[in-house]
């Protein structure tokens, strides 16, 4: 399924790759000042540096 970015999950699994893409999943709920744009996507998210 393809959003309004012009990409789907599949594809950014396969771009972030399975692991990277499964542990991003965990921080979903830590996501805040989401900021999308034509060029990019960025977010700050809660957490540690470990």
């Amino acid at each position: 399924m393809r959003n309004t970015l012009g990409f789907g999950e599949d594809e950014l699994r396969r771009l972030a790759g399975s692991r990277s893409f499964d542990r991003g999943l965990g921080y979903l709920s830590s996501v805040y000042a989401l900021e999308i744009t034509e060029r990019s996507i960025t977010a700050t998210v809660d957490g540690t540096d470990a």
